[in-house]
């Protein structure tokens, strides 16, 4: 069955289960995109796990350490009863694109491990000011707001002033 990667997918882990006799030994990126049924994949974010090299270690705790993911128990259960054979997929692998995988026989996508969100605890805010609206003071400080506003617009009107006479002087050979 195909599974559809949108475009811009991010931490996401892809699990494919492979035969052993249609792993190629030391795979790179045209025959990991082959065994996808793909065109091509960025093979730095794609990698063929042998169960015979990650030793006692199972491929729940190689996800879990190896690519700092978060498994479910039931997500540890089903990477633990694959195949000796497996490819791992980063989201990262398709660039961006989206891609239609229609695997080679004897293929299947076993599951996507998901990115947990990182949780934000804000702490309460414990100020006065946090608690509500202040006391209603009347502060008539407006006018005094404007007066800079008004300065700085008459020295404006003054040093253009100056400038025009100064450019007409200058234009008119009164220097």
């Amino acid at each position: 069955m195909p599974l559809t990667i949108p475009a811009n997918d991010h931490g996401k882990l892809y699990i494919f289960s492979v035969p052993e006799d249609g792993a190629p030994i030391r795979p790179n990126a045209a025959q990991l995109a082959a065994v996808l049924g793909l065109r091509s994949i960025n093979g730095n974010f794609a990698s063929l796990i042998r169960q015979s090299d990650l030793g006692e270690y199972s491929l729940s705790d190689f996800i879990r350490d190896g690519y700092e993911m978060e498994l479910t128990e039931d997500e540890t259960a089903t990477l633990d009863d694959l195949g000796p054979v497996n490819l791992v997929v980063m989201s990262r692998a398709f660039g961006g694109q989206g891609a239609q995988i229609s695997p080679a026989p004897g293929v299947y996508h076993a599951l996507t491990a998901v990115e947990a969100p990182e949780a934000r605890v804000l702490d309460p805010l414990r100020s006065e000011a946090a608690q509500g609206t202040l006391e209603d003071e009347e502060d008539d400080g407006g006018a005094f707001e404007k007066t800079p506003s008004r300065v700085y617009l008459y020295a404006l009107i003054l040093f253009f002033g100056i400038f025009a006479l100064m450019a007409w002087r200058i234009a008119s050979n009164n220097v």
